[in-house]
């Protein structure tokens, strides 16, 4: 029998949930626009947001590449406003806050050794 998911784990994964449906829902409204007025580029912000639900939906079953592959994904939910920012655009300070998170969260002991046990 599995043991039950430690409490920072299952707050990363809910983390990556709710600002990876908020992303991809932001996304589609960009993209809705940029159909509109055909000079914008795509979004990215629906990539980053399919890229945190996939990896969200990893954490029950996923190894330590699961836990490599969430602080990779929170790396870039902080990169990519601040490069937005530095292009003059606006910046999403819960988006920063909330990859600063899910990092610190992923990288606690706790985690690490949820990701690392014993699988069946």
């Amino acid at each position: 029998m599995t043991p039950p998911k430690p409490r920072l784990p299952r707050l990363a994964r809910a983390v990556l949930d709710v600002i990876g449906c908020l992303h991809t829902l932001g996304g589609l409204v960009l993209l809705a626009g940029t159909l509109l007025d055909a000079g914008t580029p795509p979004p990215v912000e629906m990539g980053l947001g399919v890229a945190e639900l996939t990896v969200a939906s990893r954490f029950a079953k996923g190894g330590p590449k699961t836990r490599v592959a969430a602080m990779i994904v929170a790396a870039c939910m902080v990169l990519a406003p601040l490069t937005g920012l530095a292009m003059g655009g606006f910046v999403g300070a819960a988006g920063v806050v909330c990859g600063l998170v899910v990092f610190a969260l992923c990288a606690h002991r706790e985690t690490a050794a949820w990701f690392a046990r014993p699988r069946p």
